[in-house]
């Protein structure tokens, strides 16, 4: 099974941008990268979490160049390590550019060459013009409880780039570990149709972002809202998606900047947002209004079972354990909000040509 050839000074090079840079001093921080990357469920096993760090990113580009291809993509498994080290060298250029050219001169997936669709766990093939982009920010510092991020990624590009009608028509942009100062940087260069935010909440409706050291950090609803207003004009942003704990405050602070916006009124367990996004964008992805892709994201999220974790810290008195009293439904902790002057009985992204 094919590997991305690395010379011994590109490795050598990797190993220690991974080791410096990428953010795995601890063994939960080195889970969600994996995670981020698709790879935890398959090759969690294949390495040791406790070992130091240096040890630890040294083992992880040895056995990931020793993989080989991932099934899953079609394409050696170390790439989906460096898509996720792309998106953490923002302020390094020349390592970024580096890690730019072993992408590049990576083989295409096997999926992708044969027509089998857009590959799950690596960056998306280029879209049209026309396409709508989604930019997908995730945040889960350090020292807050580990939510399953990368599974939520790789299931909404399962729905809107391999499962969709619209399929053609959609591009999903991703920054992994997201600080307060990158979020304008992300806002203005990928200029996103929607922006979806996973990680965690306050109960003051407050995201929670990750700090330089890779610890929490919150930032005012009110400066959040500002910054959407700020950027409006030129990003051409239509919606918001925020899928973490006690997220509607902030959602009605944006709200007069965009045409709609998704918070949660209260703790979402980590499951069930998942499951909520899963519906949401496999409504977007085939043509259903915004209301009706809500509707059912509300509807697939309410199917599931056997909650765990949730999106938030400072549980409301009287929660459960969860966070969420056993008998609060979750079909009401997701609100859709619609800005000023917005139709929202008939707000449709992208709908169906004629001829479909």
């Amino acid at each position: 099974m094919a590997s991305l050839p690395l010379s011994p000074d590109e490795h050598r090079r990797l190993v220690r941008l991974v080791t410096d840079r990428g953010g795995m001093s601890t063994a939960l921080q080195r889970q969600n990268a994996l995670d981020a990357a698709g790879l935890l469920e398959r090759f969690g096993g294949r390495v040791n979490f406790d070992v130091d760090t240096a040890t630890y990113c040294q083992m992880l580009v040895r056995e990931l160049q020793q993989f080989g291809t991932d099934p899953a993509t079609g394409r050696p498994a170390l790439v989906a390590l460096l898509y996720v080290m792309r998106d953490r060298l923002e302020g390094w250029p020349e390592d970024r550019a580096f890690v730019d050219a072993l992408i590049a001169r990576a083989p295409a997936g096997a999926g992708a060459a044969a027509g089998g669709g857009a590959s799950v766990g690596v960056s998306p093939a280029v879209r049209p013009e026309t396409a709508l982009r989604i930019l997908f920010l995730a945040a889960n510092p350090a020292d807050t409880p580990p939510l399953r991020l990368g599974e939520e990624s790789r299931v909404i590009k399962q729905r809107l780039l391999v499962e969709a009608d619209l399929r053609d028509r959609f591009d999903i942009e991703q920054e992994h570990a997201e600080r307060w100062e990158g979020l304008s940087l992300h806002l203005l260069r990928y200029r996103p149709h929607i922006v979806h935010f996973a990680g965690h909440g306050e109960r003051g409706g407050e995201l929670v972002f990750e700090s330089d050291g890779g610890g929490r950090r919150t930032v005012p609803v009110a400066l959040v809202g500002e910054l959407f207003e700020i950027v409006k004009a030129t990003t051409g942003i239509q919606g918001v998606v925020l899928n973490a704990c006690w997220s509607e405050a902030q959602a009605r602070a944006i709200l007069p900047h965009v045409s709609f916006v998704i918070g949660m009124a209260r703790p979402i367990p980590d499951d069930a947002a998942i499951r909520f996004a899963a519906g949401f964008y496999r409504g977007l992805g085939f043509g259903l209004s915004v209301a009706d892709a809500f509707k059912l994201g509300r509807n697939e999220m309410a199917g599931g079972a056997g909650e765990r974790g949730n999106r938030g810290f400072s549980a409301p008195t009287g929660a459960g354990a969860e966070g969420v009293s056993a008998d609060t439904s979750l079909a009401d902790i997701p609100q859709l909000l619609f800005g000023p002057h917005v139709d929202g009985g008939s707000l449709t992204l992208l709908g169906r040509s004629a001829s479909r």
